[in-house]
């Protein structure tokens, strides 16, 4: 059957300051930020926390304007919807629509991480918002050419940035037209950091996520390994004899 329903893939919460939900759900319950992007249809952004399998996904209002914004005047911070993965949305909505439940206008839109979202009213739902959500392709049609995307979500980067000028090595969480969600901290500070790992120690100094708009990104580059210098995250682990995922969660893992 088309439009199957897979399971639960995040529980959505209206906050007013991610930043300081963060601080729960990141640095107290441990769950790593997966990314964070602004979604322009919405007038919302969107920060993703790995829970096991199902995402935790914290949303914060960017129009004043928008639905987020009016929920939380409403309501206040809480729990504002539950999502549905599917892998036939079109389908699904089809079969819905036959037994008179109708998604929220616009009905299909593009939703954060490149899905293809739609809402169902409470009213139809036994008082819960749900978003049903189908992810993107994983796979290119023939005559794509597949190419994956060397600077992905997890990928180690050092990123050149200007006004000010500015070198930030971390773990990319997101990256849209909007900007760079990077996890990490100055290039200047990245040896000390490695020395106090070195040293068995995980403070003072730590990684932060930051957002950095488009238009102070000067360029990116790929941590690897090169013919005369090891990389970053290898130079990491055979000084420390720890992994760089250990650090920085999520980070995608060389070669050995």
């Amino acid at each position: 059957m088309k439009g199957r329903v897979l399971g639960i893939a995040h529980l959505g919460i209206a906050v007013g300051d991610p930043r300081q939900r963060l601080g729960l759900w990141a640095d107290l319950f441990g769950l790593p930020l997966e990314r964070s992007e602004a979604v322009a249809s919405e007038g919302v952004r969107t920060w993703f926390l790995d829970a096991a399998g199902v995402d935790v996904e914290l949303l914060e209002a960017l129009d004043e304007q928008g639905p987020l914004a009016r929920h939380l005047e409403r309501r206040g911070e809480g729990l504002h919807h539950v999502c549905l993965a599917t892998d036939d949305l079109e389908a699904l909505l089809a079969r819905l629509a036959a037994a008179g439940i109708e998604a929220l206008p616009p009905g299909m839109r593009d939703g954060a991480g490149g899905c293809r979202v739609a809402f169902l009213h409470p009213r139809d739902t036994g008082g819960v918002l749900l978003e049903l959500s189908q992810a993107p392709r994983t796979t290119p049609d023939d005559g794509e050419t597949g190419t994956e995307d060397p600077f992905r979500p997890g990928t180690l980067v050092v990123a050149y940035l200007r006004d000010p000028r500015e070198r930030v090595v971390g773990v990319i969480r997101s990256r849209s037209a909007d900007g760079l969600a990077l996890e990490g901290l100055d290039l200047e500070a990245w040896e000390d950091w490695v020395s106090q790992w070195a040293r068995g120690e995980r403070g003072p100094l730590a990684p932060s996520l930051q957002f950095f708009p488009a238009s102070r990104i000067d360029k990116l580059l790929a941590d690897q390994d090169t013919a005369d210098l090891p990389s970053l995250q290898r130079r990491f682990e055979e000084r420390t004899h720890r992994r760089l995922a250990e650090g920085l969660p999520g980070v995608r893992e060389h070669d050995r």
